[in-house]
């Protein structure tokens, strides 16, 4: 405030912005000018000032700290000095966060002033009319946000204060996977999403206040849940998302303070309500990442995320099965028909088909998944491609030298290359010398 000036004093006298400059002021009070966080803050930045240099400017180790000291003080006495101008707001007896399904809520007015506590839940200001007389202790039947103030005789109001209380089952490591992840669409970049899935298996989660802190900014809001099984979607615009993928989706809101996704990779961070991390990862736009997400219209997709694989390895990921993802459900391909069928007649049943990710509807040649390469002096080498997507099949490599005995080929086979429509390409080196015959066949069982 500044009296000399010609606005400013102007602007003070408008009910309206002094009452939004006094909130201002005690939000921040209870934020980053709160005596603890502003001493802390203080220790910090003399921590980097050592004893010796305080000396080698010709101050003696006891005067440093005697100056330290007298800042903190100061700082604690003008901050109460300022508290003191203005109608203070009333005293929450917790200043909010996740809470017990029994915990309760005391409000107070500690200003020293007459008035009647009045509060809300609906998330309007008690100004507004909407407001009830606090009469006792709140209880909560679900998280919710509390706004109070105090109403004076005289028709003045307090500041207003206010907090969020998560009364649910909040989300932890090991609760909840981002399982698909748009970062780079094909055309309107606001059809990017995140996609969240609940993996607790008995227990709804209470979202209220979980926060992306990195990658994008979006804190969920109070009241949000999240059941087993649920998926529930964040996206960067809404009206390029619906553009793309329609409506009825499980939107909890849009990407906050203009955050996008990088198209180059980024590093994701998510947070519950406390600020510890339930997810911090990294994903990028070049191999061994699926490269076909980079703007060739998949999505990355977690393999098998009711595992709570690691979300940092990039063979844990795999491409969407369709174009511009799948947002809100299973991406999963599920077997269903008779296994044997072979309705297109290239020699490859049905269910072996699925697990390769080609389709019985249309020949295929073998060779466009399988290819071998044998030299009986050096190593062999066998490359498969096959769907990640498929579910419900197992698909085995196996080898026999007479057509008989046949078993699974000891050697392990690795990821050898990401492809579009969930597919990626594997390969399996045998170790030299090679037999003059051997023989192979891909083996494909239903699992459920």
């Amino acid at each position: 405030y500044r009296s000399d000036r010609l606005w400013f004093p102007r602007l003070f006298e408008d009910p309206d912005f002094l009452r939004e400059y006094i909130d201002r002021w005690f939000e921040l009070r209870r934020g980053p000018l709160d005596v603890t966080n502003m001493r802390r803050l203080v220790n910090a930045q003399a921590a980097e000032i050592t004893f010796g240099l305080a000396t080698a400017q010709g101050i003696s180790v006891s005067d440093w700290t005697a100056e330290l000291n007298a800042m903190i003080a100061y700082l604690s006495r003008r901050v109460a000095w300022l508290d003191n101008q203005f109608f203070r707001p009333p005293t929450f007896s917790h200043p909010g966060g996740v809470v017990s399904a029994q915990f309760t809520l005391t409000i107070t007015n500690t200003t020293g002033r007459a008035g009647t506590i009045y509060f809300t839940l609906d998330g309007s200001d008690p100004i507004d009319g909407n407001a009830v007389v606090y009469t006792g202790p709140i209880a909560f039947n679900a998280s919710a946000s509390i706004k109070s103030r105090i109403g004076a005789s005289n028709g003045e109001w307090s500041a207003l204060n206010e907090a969020s209380y998560v009364t649910g089952t909040p989300a932890g490591p090991g609760d909840l996977v981002i399982s698909e992840i748009m970062y780079h669409p094909v055309g309107d970049r606001g059809a990017e999403f995140l996609e969240l899935l609940n993996i607790n298996p008995s227990e709804s989660l209470d979202l209220s206040l979980v926060r992306f802190a990195a990658g994008v900014e979006f804190t969920f809001p109070v009241g949000t849940t999240l059941a087993p099984g649920e998926r529930i979607l964040v996206v960067r615009d809404s009206a390029s998302f619906q553009a793309v993928h329609g409506s009825g989706h499980s939107v909890a809101g849009e990407f906050e303070q203009s955050s996008a996704l990088d198209n180059s990779g980024d590093r994701i961070v998510l947070n519950d309500a406390g600020g510890t991390n339930i997810l911090n990862f990294s994903y990028r736009d070049d191999p061994p990442w699926p490269d076909s997400a980079d703007g060739d219209g998949d999505s990355l997709v977690l393999l098998d995320p009711f595992s709570n694989p690691d979300h940092d390895d990039p063979d844990n990921w795999r491409s969407s099965t369709t174009s511009d993802g799948n947002p809100g459900l299973d991406d999963g391909v599920v077997f269903a028909g008779e296994p044997g069928l072979d309705r297109d007649g290239d020699r490859l049943p049905a269910l072996l088909e699925h697990a390769l990710g080609t389709t019985d509807l249309a020949p295929d040649l073998l060779s466009s998944v399988l290819t071998m390469h044998f030299d009986p002096d050096d190593h062999g080498e066998i490359r498969i491609t096959r769907s990640l997507a498929a579910q419900n099949v197992a698909l085995t490599l196996e080898w026999s030298d007479g057509l008989q005995g046949w078993q699974p080929v000891p050697e392990p086979s690795t990821l050898d290359a990401h492809l579009p429509g969930g597919r990626a390409r594997f390969r399996t080196l045998l170790p030299a010398p090679q037999p003059a015959r051997r023989y192979f066949r891909l083996r494909a069982e239903l699992t459920e």
